[in-house]
């Protein structure tokens, strides 16, 4: 499964989706996800008017996207991949984790190492004010979601949502902020990156990797504070994996 084009993208990320709620795989909760972000995205370059360069932001969306692809399709054939994605797949076999621990444990794969890779790689070496500006201009179509996404999984996890209700401007607050600080770091990262070549980069996609999966590990196993918790969330959410990935597709 390779993508060219943003409308590959789509029905690339479709497909998954489709496929996980047939298997009744956890896999498609991110993939949901992402499928909704990536439709936004595409709408915007279809408008033309929002980017500054259109054409290399759909050649970013379809580099950013196949490290995913790929990255599925290798670990479904049992081949290798990056050390952050084999965490994050494997825990969707683990059903002792809450569906905000999946999502967040792609998320950090996604952002932490596929999008710098993505943008460095797009950039040809050549980071300049013009691609910032575009990478900027992606925060606000996220941050405009995460309402959406918020209420989702209010609905999915009742313990989460009963903290919205009464606190809605602190739990969007967080994630905004996550969100922003994760992306921050993706653009420090896709600078270094970008300056590196040939087995210079690949030993700094390594090195990132195995940051990437230092900070997930955190994310799966969060320590004794926070795991109660996490387990009382857990107890009360949606078990059924069809209903999480209609909640989080629509």
């Amino acid at each position: 499964m390779h993508a060219k084009t943003v409308d590959d993208v789509v029905r690339a990320f479709e497909t998954i989706v489709q496929q996980a709620y047939d298997d009744n795989s956890r896999i498609g909760y991110f993939a949901a996800l992402y499928l909704k972000v990536t439709k936004l995205v595409r709408q915007k370059i279809q408008e033309g008017d929002y980017f500054e360069n259109n054409e290399r932001l759909e050649k970013l969306d379809v580099i950013f996207a196949n490290r995913y692809l790929d990255a599925l399709t290798k670990y479904n054939n049992g081949e290798p991949i990056t050390q952050a994605w084999q965490l994050a797949f494997d825990a969707c076999q683990d059903g002792s984790l809450t569906v905000v621990q999946l999502l967040l444990l792609a998320c950090d794969a996604h952002i932490g190492l596929d999008l710098p890779v993505a943008v460095a790689e797009v950039s040809g070496g050549q980071i300049d004010d013009s691609l910032h500006q575009d990478f900027l201009k992606l925060n606000p179509l996220l941050a405009s979601l995460v309402p959406k996404v918020s209420d989702d999984i209010d609905k999915i996890s009742p313990l989460i949502g009963f903290v919205d209700r009464y606190f809605s401007f602190l739990s969007n607050g967080i994630i905004d902020f996550s969100m922003d600080i994760a992306r921050d770091k993706a653009w420090s990262n896709a600078v270094w990156l970008a300056g590196l070549s040939g087995e210079g980069f690949e030993r700094g996609v390594q090195e990132l990797d195995t940051s990437v999966t230092n900070f997930s590990h955190t994310i799966y196993h969060p320590g004794c504070v926070f795991s109660p918790i996490l387990w009382l969330i857990h107890l009360f959410e949606t078990k059924d994996v069809r209903t999480v990935i209609k909640e989080l597709e629509d």
